[in-house]
């Protein structure tokens, strides 16, 4: 099928970018459509539940402070806690996609299968239904929002010893469930958000967990004096405390001729209330 009249814009993936994108152009009454391959929206953060391949584990959740993560005009309920779960943030997602009224733009369940663009600036995408119908519709933009983590990406060739290795190698977009892997002796390499992620879950039942790493790391809890971290340097206050280094209290006396002399605080540690869970 091919469709000659083009809707203005094509953003492919219906995850967290893409439900921003379709927010906006809706918002600006720009004609879209969205693709998107998996059967609801939600991206990585739908998949632990529904069973599919992808980078979203059984123990995924948010690492930012829903506060800073949340969409600003649609923030994340009061009932969620500070770090939600996978299934928090799908529902969180599918709510928003509800809200700015933007399903009916989404065609689920379609594949993108190709992305062209002509001389005359003109974007020809082959989509691919789930019954198999291809579609090609030309678009005058396109907006790609499918992720960075469809597809694995291994050392090749693995490292020597690999082949005579009787045990599992897999990359993290294959994890699932520390479970799996009851009483063995496990290592992870690497030390970003998922390997972290991924070791902490790992050390609840594995029979020991290591983690291999390149080089040393700060490693920043994700609360400190029972605040997030990221809600503490968004904080107005952050830039007006000084270095630990620079002064022995939690307050800075400045003087100007014109103010006369002031004093800035900052919050104790020792006095800091917790936020709500």
């Amino acid at each position: 099928m091919c469709w000659g009249e083009a809707v203005r814009v094509c953003v492919i993936g219906a995850g967290l970018s893409g439900l921003a994108v379709a927010h906006a152009l809706k918002d600006r009454g720009i004609g879209f459509v969205c693709l998107e391959r998996a059967a609801d929206v939600g991206g990585i953060w739908r998949q632990p539940e529904a069973g599919e391949r992808g980078p979203g584990y059984r123990s995924l959740h948010l690492n930012t402070a829903k506060q800073l993560t949340g969409y600003a005009d649609f923030p994340m309920p009061d009932s969620y806690p500070l770090y939600p779960r996978h299934s928090d943030v799908a529902a969180y997602l599918r709510s928003f996609a509800q809200w700015a009224g933007v399903l009916d733009d989404i065609e689920l369940r379609t594949e993108v299968r190709s992305v062209r663009q002509d001389a005359a600036g003109t974007w020809t995408v082959v989509s691919r239904a789930a019954d198999g119908t291809e579609a090609t519709r030309r678009f005058e933009h396109v907006i790609v929002a499918s992720g960075h983590h469809t597809e694995p990406s291994l050392p090749d060739p693995l490292p020597p010893g690999a082949p005579s290795f009787t045990g599992r190698i897999l990359h993290s977009l294959d994890y699932r469930d520390g479970g799996d892997f009851a009483g063995q002796r496990v290592v992870v390499v690497g030390l970003g958000a998922s390997a972290v992620d991924i070791a902490t879950d790992l050390s609840r039942h594995a029979g020991r967990t290591l983690l291999s790493v390149r080089r040393g790391l700060h490693i920043v809890p994700k609360q400190l004096f029972g605040m997030s971290v990221d809600l503490i340097a968004d904080a107005p206050w952050w830039g007006r405390c000084p270095s630990p280094n620079s002064a022995g209290s939690w307050s800075r006396r400045s003087s100007s001729p014109a103010a006369g002399s002031r004093t800035t605080a900052c919050p104790s540690p020792t006095t800091r209330s917790s936020p709500r869970p």
